[in-house]
């Protein structure tokens, strides 16, 4: 898509008087960043302008003008290969300028005839190919969140010169407006700023809510599967002191094909050590002396 800069620039009343008394001596005039291309007869002859400039009437004409400001496009290319060969879209927006002065003659009375629409298909077929030398030095991670683009800016329009500066079409910028990805990989970013969020949420938690968190998102996770409400019953964690669990066997007796659970054998006792705080008691007393 590109906006078209071939309005037609009407000069001021002083200047349509002048052009009315002056156009037949041959008085002529054209816009800024404009050039009128003679022909003398019906051949072409010469480029003049800005301003005001003479002509003969009787052997010359002006036929066309020529826009020398800059020519804006966007386009968008789908498919650009990355160096770690992922296919990522870019839409682009480019500024180009034309002017048949830095040609020689026999080359410009040629390119003065083209069209705007085909100026603008050169540089848009020019730039495609330019970016596809151009993608294959960064990684898509690297595209995708910027970092480069002021790399791929600048090899574009110094590529685009060089490709260019035989037709007199002249690069002014490009600008990178949007990358387009893949939906695979779109999924996989959405799901990393997704972990990222949460990631977030869970900063603003002591660590003993985290803990009430995660048992009540493992809860709600399993009343939704099947025969998973037995589960909801059970207690935490046993956070009784190592010296007083006991280890029980891996796993129960197997008799006669059937497996019989074992016992749970009683933790033992702990006595309490003494110290010389400690007080006994008259029938810790007695105990002794039996």
């Amino acid at each position: 898509m590109a906006k078209g800069r071939d309005r037609k620039v009407r000069p001021p009343l002083a200047y349509r008087l002048g052009l009315f008394f002056g156009g037949f001596f041959g008085l002529r005039w054209v816009p800024d960043n404009h050039l009128g291309v003679v022909y003398r007869m019906e051949m072409y002859h010469d480029l003049r302008g800005p301003g005001f400039f003479w002509i003969n009437p009787f052997t010359q004409s002006v036929k066309q003008e020529v826009n020398l400001g800059p020519d804006f496009i966007k386009t968008h290319i789908p498919s650009l290969q990355t160096q770690d060969a992922v296919q990522l879209g870019l839409r682009l927006a480019l500024a180009y300028a034309f002017d048949p002065r830095l040609l020689p003659r026999e080359k410009a009375l040629v390119f003065v005839k083209w069209s705007k629409e085909i100026h603008r298909s050169i540089v848009t077929d020019n730039a495609i190919t330019a970016l596809q030398n151009i993608m294959p030095q960064y990684r898509a991670d690297e595209v995708c969140r910027g970092k480069v683009f002021e790399k791929i800016r600048e090899n574009l329009v110094d590529q685009l010169t060089e490709q260019l500066r035989s037709l007199a079409l002249e690069p002014m910028f490009a600008m990178v407006l949007e990358v387009t990805v893949p939906p695979p990989l779109q999924n996989t970013f959405t799901a990393v700023a997704n972990r990222a969020a949460y990631t977030h949420d869970l900063s603003r938690y002591e660590l003993f809510e985290l803990n009430e968190v995660r048992r009540r998102e493992l809860y709600e996770v399993l009343s939704t599967l099947p025969g998973g409400i037995r589960y909801l019953n059970v207690t935490g964690p046993d956070v009784t002191p190592q010296s007083w669990q006991v280890s029980r066997p891996a796993s129960p007796q197997i008799i006669h094909g059937q497996a019989t659970e074992l016992p749970r054998a009683d933790p033992p006792q702990r006595s309490r050590p003494k110290s010389h705080l400690w007080t006994p008691t008259a029938e810790e007393l007695d105990d002794e002396d039996d």
